[in-house]
């Protein structure tokens, strides 16, 4: 019934079998800059508040981990529904809280620039890590029991081992993990660019599909009828 149909995952693309598969359309949102690598000494944090707590080995491996490296943690909620979470996380790490002061649009905007002023985004919302990684930081899932959504649609852009469960995990595995996504800058901008070049395709195609459409029934003598071309 439609003429375009996108979907943001494989599962989904090989569930209906029609249609073609494009990275989610939060990959499409600006590219920016931030801040020059050398000067970002900033770890944001952001858990989802509707899913259970890491364990307190958790807590103390980011601890020492961001010690170690001489890297600030910011807490932040990109959504109202995480802001007790992300005051309790900041509290238990004795970090900086990011607060919710304002509007949606003007907190995101607020948010963005902070992203862009960090290495590193630990975080289990899909969204929030899409974003950090636009404004240059890289992505880290690191959770217990990951639900595979966050590492499902970073593979569709070619960037695999961005989540790891971090159940039982020493506070070594958890150094070796977070250090190693910081080797990884290249790779995820480049992969960041080529996700955002090929929404922006998937958007002026969909863009060009409907003004045909539009362009077509306006042209129709009144009480004309015909299929629906989108």
């Amino acid at each position: 019934m439609a003429t375009v149909a996108y979907w943001r995952d494989l599962t989904s693309l090989k569930r209906v079998r029609v249609g073609d598969l494009v990275p989610d359309i939060a990959f499409g949102c600006d590219l920016r800059d931030g801040e020059p690598w050398e000067n970002r000494r900033t770890v944001v944090v952001s858990l989802r508040g509707d899913r259970a707590l890491p364990d307190e080995g958790w807590f103390d491996s980011v601890q020492r981990w961001a010690k170690s490296n001489a890297f600030d943690i910011v807490t932040v909620a990109q959504v109202e529904e995480d802001e007790d979470r992300a005051s309790w996380i900041a509290e238990r790490l004795d970090a900086r809280h990011f607060a919710w002061e304002s509007s949606p649009a003007v907190h995101e905007e607020r948010v963005r620039e902070l992203y862009g002023s960090a290495r590193l985004a630990v975080s289990d919302r899909l969204h929030v890590l899409i974003l950090a990684a636009l404004g240059g930081a890289i992505p880290a899932e690191l959770v217990p029991r990951p639900n595979g959504k966050v590492a499902t649609h970073f593979s569709v852009i070619g960037f695999p081992n961005v989540s790891q469960d971090s159940e039982g995990l020493s506070s070594e595995q958890v150094d070796r993990f977070l250090s190693g996504q910081l080797m990884r800058r290249e790779e995820v901008a480049a992969r960041i660019r080529a996700a955002n070049q090929q929404v922006a395709e998937a958007l002026t195609f969909v863009h060009a599909k409907v003004e045909a459409a539009v362009s077509s029934r306006s042209s129709r003598p009144i009480g004309s009828t015909g299929s629906c071309d989108t």
